[in-house]
């Protein structure tokens, strides 16, 4: 039980996990990304034909990550931020709706992450300076040198912001031209839409069109194809772990088959013999499991305390390992109970339990 609790709760957990971060990744259900950063995309031009699509529901974008000033803080405070459509995020979903001041227009709002907005003492609707740090002919930041771009409205503060950006920039503002990284795409069929997208590779050959359903398949694939190996070794170690203490729990019977014989002859029947068999057959195994199941557990904590992190207890494996056993033990020991009980008493009385 110590093995299969440490092993399938270790072996869940790093299945969950992958899923868990998966489904965090597919806020919806299609994702296009491109296969290399360096490559140039219009992006207006390509949300626009996605979204002509026929199975095609809504689409929303996100730019590669980079990097701006803020310039109202006396230190200048580095800004991690991305390039969206914040109309379009705001339609499917993922980013909330906010009302815009009469200081804001599509041009000139931002907006921060909680937790970045009350670290810098931000608050909404508060007017902001942002800069850029300049480059030099071969595209090398300036460290030294900071181009102001504007002025910008905090029109929201989230508590989470897609990619774990610190901002957002609307697309139309051209605050910077940043580099093409993802199209988020909602779709009703989702096959059908991926195939329609996969048809702009024509033109967008560097185009990388992934679902949710898909990589949720192929996670699972390759979870099984690098651990099954030692999901193989650790089933083996329990099956053979259950073969001997069966085998243990056979050969002390078989060695009290005198006392079995003694209780016969006192006039305990049979039936009863049997009953006592199995009581004491399910009483040991029983122990064995709770004790298993807390020995594992301990042994999980422990490991946990160098590594934390959250664990999941796979309740159908440690449930059907323990459902097996109990099975198992009970006909194959009423098969030895029904062979002890009807030996003839006489032989029983004067062997020598060899």
């Amino acid at each position: 039980m110590i093995i299969t609790v440490f092993g399938s709760i270790t072996f869940r957990t790093i299945q969950i996990n992958g899923l868990t971060y998966l489904k965090k990744e597919y806020v919806m259900p299609i994702i296009v990304e491109t296969r290399s950063g360096n490559l140039k995309i219009d992006t207006e031009e390509l949300i626009k034909k996605v979204e002509e699509l026929p199975n095609v529901k809504s689409v929303s974008n996100i730019s590669s990550q980079s990097t701006a000033r803020l310039l109202t803080s006396e230190k200048n405070t580095g800004i991690n931020y991305s390039v969206v459509d914040i109309k379009r995020l705001q339609q499917q979903g993922l980013l909330e709706q906010f009302p815009y001041s009469k200081k804001t227009t599509s041009n000139n709002k931002v907006v921060l992450s909680k937790k970045f907005a009350e670290k810098n003492n931000l608050k909404l609707g508060q007017t902001i300076h942002l800069g850029l740090y300049a480059q030099d002919q071969n595209g090398f930041y300036i460290t030294e040198q900071i181009i102001p771009k504007g002025d910008y409205v905090i029109s929201a503060t989230p508590d989470h912001l897609l990619d774990h950006n610190q901002a957002f920039l609307d697309l139309k503002n051209n605050f910077e031209d940043l580099e093409f990284y993802r199209l988020y795409v909602d779709s009703k069929n989702v096959k059908a839409a991926v195939k329609e997208i996969e048809g702009l590779k024509s033109q967008y050959p560097e185009l990388k069109v992934s679902s949710y359903d898909q990589s949720f398949k192929e996670a699972n694939e390759m979870f099984y194809q690098r651990w099954g190996i030692f999901i193989v070794v650790i089933a083996t170690l329990v099956i053979s772990t259950v073969l001997g203490v069966f085998n243990s729990l056979a050969n002390n019977i078989y060695s009290k088959r005198k006392e079995f014989a003694v209780l016969r002859a006192m006039g305990m029947t049979p039936k009863s013999i049997r009953k006592v068999i199995l009581s004491q057959v399910n009483l040991y195994i029983t122990i064995g499991v709770i004790c298993g199941v807390v020995m594992g557990l301990l042994v999980t904590l422990i490991l946990l305390l160098m590594d934390p992190g959250k664990f999941v207890i796979d309740y159908k494996t440690i449930l059907s390992v323990v459902v097996s056993m109990l099975v198992v033990s009970t006909f194959l020991f009423s098969y030895v109970s029904r062979k002890i009980s009807g030996q003839d008493l006489s032989i029983e009385l004067t062997n020598d339990n060899k």
